[in-house]
């Protein structure tokens, strides 16, 4: 199985009238938008077809309809297998419309759904604080409770969670980069759960902009550099500085865990 993952692209739409012009286009939102067209590209030309894509948050950096519309049409390529989950900066309603209306109940106040087409079952699961322009995460009974109920569906095939903010201290960041939720209960308490599926081989996370790897209670926990270039941060092999990037995560069933590369896409 091969996923490659996306997060942190930070879109925001060009505006129609000429007056309305952000005249950061060019040097912000633009190159951030190019950005994403040429992971897309290099995707669908790589030698080894990706079984699916994986988004780990904030898609878009306003929450606006019209955001949405731009990203839906860049990845239209991907879209049969592509899997997002809200960042801070995403608006779920909007989201969840534009993508997620076949995998999850439309009542759902959180983005929590299964993925069952691969060898390992995919969790996408929404971390994001009900503290309204809150940057951190937060996780309620609730959700933790949906979380125990959907991993317990399946105790025995392969899983892997993907999810916007980490739940651990990222290494090498700084302040709301580095532990990245409102309360330590809360996390506790997600480990907790996840201690009582041991067929869990893998967190995904996004949100640190960041690439790092670590391994939580025998978990590999990872977090990537955002594919926006003009947002990268933490050290970087010097072949990948100031190129667009992203993660591939190939899935070795004998070993039962995943090997990660991070892609640079070739100048064209």
């Amino acid at each position: 199985m091969l996923i490659a993952q996306l997060s942190d692209t930070h879109l925001k739409a060009e505006d129609d009238s000429e007056s309305c012009r952000d005249p950061r286009w060019d040097t912000l939102w633009g190159p951030r938008e190019n950005d994403l067209r040429a992971c897309v590209a290099d995707i669908m030309e790589l030698a080894e077809p990706v079984d699916c894509v994986l988004h780990t948050g904030d898609m878009v950096h306003f929450g606006r309809p019209e955001d949405y519309a731009l990203l839906s049409e860049i990845i239209e390529p991907l879209a049969p297998a592509f899997f997002p989950v809200p960042g801070n900066r995403d608006r779920i309603s909007c989201l969840a419309a534009e993508f997620l209306e076949d995998c999850m109940p439309r009542q759902q106040p959180f983005v929590l759904y299964a993925v069952d087409d691969f060898s390992v079952r995919l969790i996408g699961f929404d971390t994001l604080s009900a503290t309204e322009e809150s940057m951190v995460g937060d996780l309620d009974e609730p959700r933790l409770a949906a979380l125990d109920e959907i991993l317990a569906a399946e105790g025995s095939k392969p899983t892997a969670l993907f999810m916007h903010h980490s739940p651990f201290n990222v290494p090498g960041a700084d302040g709301p980069y580095s532990f990245q939720y409102e309360r330590h209960e809360a996390v506790d308490a997600f480990w907790e759960i996840i201690g009582r599926h041991p067929n869990i081989v893998r967190l995904f996370c996004g949100h640190a902009h960041r690439l790092t790897e670590t391994t939580i209670n025998g978990v590999v926990c990872s977090t990537m550099p955002s594919v926006a270039t003009n947002l990268h941060v933490g050290e970087l092999p010097s072949e990948a500085v100031g190129k667009t990037l992203y993660v591939l995560h190939h899935f070795d069933e004998r070993l039962n865990m995943f090997e990660s590369s991070l892609r640079v896409v070739p100048d064209k």
